[in-house]
């Protein structure tokens, strides 16, 4: 079982590519309608998302020896991510070294930086109009490069991360924070750069 954050309980059984989201149980139900169909409006859109599963909810949730009682929620398709990060927090103007940090720890894991810088690129192309309908905005980052949106859905007042000019500006120097990290890292990453990649050891 994982605590999917201060609104969602995530449970996925082990070896499963399949869990259950669902709202703590002092959480309003209404912020997985919200959840639900942010995420479906993405993929829509073209957005790196976990993929929403249909079908109906568990029987029963049991952490160790406890029952969690089973509330409405999603499947969703498990995310394998080496690492995690609010591009709007690393965007912060004293939070240079959140995403240094966080690029080395991703490089340490193995995550192929080359690919992950172009899937941030594209991802800051479209900041804009992504900004326009998530309320807050996770990146998890896996192995091969890839980026994928959590933890997605606009409050219960709607309110949505455009709603501010510099919560956007944030959100963009994050992801620009990452990939000058990258570019320090792995000279070759950078667009444009033709020399090979520096001897690291």
């Amino acid at each position: 079982m994982k605590d999917a954050g201060s609104e969602k309980l995530w449970v996925c059984p082990q070896g499963s590519s399949v869990g259950w989201l669902q709202p703590h149980a002092s959480t309003n139900p209404a912020v997985m309608d919200r959840e639900r169909a942010t995420i479906k409006k993405l993929a829509g859109m073209g957005f790196p998302v976990a993929k929403v599963i249909e079908g109906p909810p568990p029987t029963s949730i049991t952490n160790g020896t406890t029952n969690v009682p089973v509330a409405s929620g999603m499947w969703m398709e498990k995310v394998e991510s080496l690492g995690s990060g609010k591009p709007k927090l690393m965007g912060g103007r004293f939070a240079g070294e959140k995403a240094t940090n966080l690029v080395k720890k991703l490089q340490a894991e193995g995550v192929d930086l080359g690919a992950l810088r172009k899937n941030l690129q594209s991802l800051h192309g479209n900041a804009d109009e992504l900004c326009k309908h998530v309320g807050e905005l996770d990146l998890y980052f896996g192995r091969d490069g890839q980026v994928k949106l959590l933890d997605v859905a606009p409050d219960h007042t709607g309110a949505v991360i455009a709603d501010d000019s510099e919560a956007v500006k944030q959100v963009k120097t994050g992801m620009d924070r990452m990939m000058a990290a990258i570019d320090q890292l792995v000279p070759a990453a950078a667009p444009g750069h033709t020399g090979r990649v520096a001897n690291a050891g």
